[in-house]
């Protein structure tokens, strides 16, 4: 990741605040609710907005307006040493000298990657979009909420938390490789019947037509396990780290076992970002 100076060099250069210039002050209360915010400003008439989330006069995280877009993202988060934070469905603003209500609706790629102290966190209704790595390396996460807005989560984007028990979004859509990798203590996935992408059956998630296996809970107390006839393919990771497990009976009519569906070993550094 990028030096934290650079990014706020970068996202700052040219740019006027509506309240205040965007400073990190050193942070004196490490569990905190972003309620109020500061929007930034246009620049030759061009859409360039950033901000950044404060409370009182303190700033947490930076930000950025999706180009030719209407919603804000949290691009990183300033202060490592956060417990608990929760995210702000919209942030008032202006844009090209016009007031504005911005819905927060995506995390930035590593946005609180190696953020060990967090623990908490809870994600506003307006989030869809959860970018790989996102809270990669948060060691002591135990609590998250994924709201029903949530259709994206990326590779990586929880791997090496202490997440427990996953309930997905109904409106989930995509789920990328390794996105729970390396979680110890997951006993089971849970998913909304409505969801029309994923399904799961005794904690275990499948695709809606059940021939496909994603994700085995980790922490699964089952020592035996018969994979479900309808199942054709095993995806990647798909039984990574099952450290409960001793024997996995497969179906007849298996047709493909991805790279790694049984891997042991999930590498320490992602792919870069």
């Amino acid at each position: 990741m990028r030096n934290i100076n650079n990014i706020i060099t970068g996202i700052l250069a040219g740019i006027l605040l509506t309240n205040a210039v965007c400073a990190l002050p050193s942070m004196e209360q490490p569990s905190i609710s972003l309620k109020t915010s500061a929007a930034v400003n246009d620049k030759n008439g061009e859409v360039i907005s950033n901000l950044c989330f404060r409370q009182d006069s303190t700033y947490y995280l930076l930000g950025y307006l999706e180009p030719e877009k209407d919603y804000m993202v949290v691009h990183s988060c300033a202060d490592k040493t956060l417990t608990e934070i929760s995210i702000p469905e919209h942030i008032n603003g202006i844009i090209n000298k016009n007031e504005a209500v911005l819905d927060v609706k995506r995390i930035h790629e590593g946005a609180f990657m190696e953020c060990e102290n967090l623990t908490n966190v809870h994600l506003p209704e307006t989030m869809e979009h959860i970018d790989r790595v996102s809270f990669y390396k948060c060691y002591q996460l135990t609590n998250i909420n994924l709201p029903d807005s949530v259709d994206f989560i990326g590779e990586y984007a929880f791997a090496y938390t202490d997440l427990k028990n996953i309930s997905l979004p109904a409106s989930l859509k995509t789920l990328e490789t390794y996105a729970f990798g390396a979680c110890d203590y997951i006993e089971s996935y849970e998913i909304a019947e409505e969801n029309e992408y994923f399904t799961t059956q005794g904690g275990v998630l499948f695709n809606k037509e059940m021939d496909k296996l994603i994700l085995y809970p980790v922490n699964a107390s089952e020592e035996n396990y018969t994979i479900p006839a309808s199942v054709k393919t095993i995806e990647k990771g798909a039984f990574l780290f099952a450290k409960n497990l001793k024997t996995i009976t497969l179906p007849e009519n298996i047709l493909q076992i991805n790279e790694g569906a049984f891997q042991q070993k999930l590498a320490r550094n992602p792919p870069p970002l």
